[in-house]
């Protein structure tokens, strides 16, 4: 069921940026006129994202047979997506995006009375989103972003094996039962290392969002603690990534 529903979230992430690169691209070409310069392009980059996982926490816990005392708050991984347009006008700048992140963190245990039982655990954040930015040129070549906004669809998976003298016998996974919706803020700094066709950009961002519903494999609903969420946000994350550019 995981595998069926990351690949429909690709697909449809995929398919709304076709959407979106089609549509903007029309009507920019109807509102902007030579005094400005249009880009389409492509990016990949590496982020690291804190988050609060009280539910997960919980649940591993009361899971665990090796006593795990780990906790779940930072992870890492890689993101791609596309400039659907970024346009620069007098003094300003403004650019459209989409992208699809992988975030991963994870951790193995083994037991304090046997060396022969161990446990590993993966928490993976799966989410696609879009979104706008909005800056200003600093130097020639240094350009301030002053705000970024977007929307993110989560699709978040925890996923635990045991092991008994390093075989394998038992794996479960528990996953959010939905897409969930959350949205971030941010800004960062476009660095050009070749004007408008290659450059590194930095974004520091906040990121709100709550999953609160949990599922096994069965499509029973996990329990936690009363008040918990499984997953929200409640730091910062940043990324840094290279833009490829071409014109529209």
């Amino acid at each position: 069921m995981m595998k069926t529903r990351n690949t429909n979230s690709v697909l449809l992430f995929f398919l709304l940026m076709l959407f979106l690169f089609i549509t903007s691209k029309n009507s920019y070409s109807q509102s902007c006129g030579f005094g400005c310069l249009g880009l389409s392009g492509v990016y990949g980059g590496f982020t690291i994202q804190d988050f609060k996982a009280d539910g997960i926490n919980d649940w591993i816990k009361s899971y665990s047979t090796t006593g795990a005392n780990f906790e779940f708050n930072k992870g890492e991984g890689f993101r791609i997506g596309t400039n659907l347009f970024r346009a620069r006008f007098d003094g300003y700048f403004i650019t459209a995006k989409g992208f699809f992140q992988f975030i991963n963190e994870e951790y193995t245990t083994s037991s304090d009375l046997t060396s022969t039982l161990s446990e590993s655990y993966k928490l993976k954040h799966n989410y696609w989103g879009v979104a706008l930015d909005f800056g200003v040129p600093l130097f020639s070549i240094i350009d301030l972003k002053i705000i970024e906004g977007g929307v993110n669809f989560y699709n978040v998976e925890l996923k635990s094996n045991r092991f008994v003298n390093n075989i394998q016998t038992t794996e479960n996974k528990i996953e959010n039962t939905k897409l969930d919706i959350g949205y971030y803020v941010g800004s960062g700094i476009l660095i050009h290392i070749v004007p408008d066709y290659i450059s590194i950009e930095g974004t520091a961002s906040y990121n709100f969002y709550k999953i609160n519903e949990f599922m096994d494999d069965n499509g029973d609903a996990v329990q936690i603690q009363q008040g918990d969420n499984f997953v929200e946000n409640k730091g910062i994350s940043a990324t840094v990534q290279l833009n490829l550019g071409f014109p529209l």
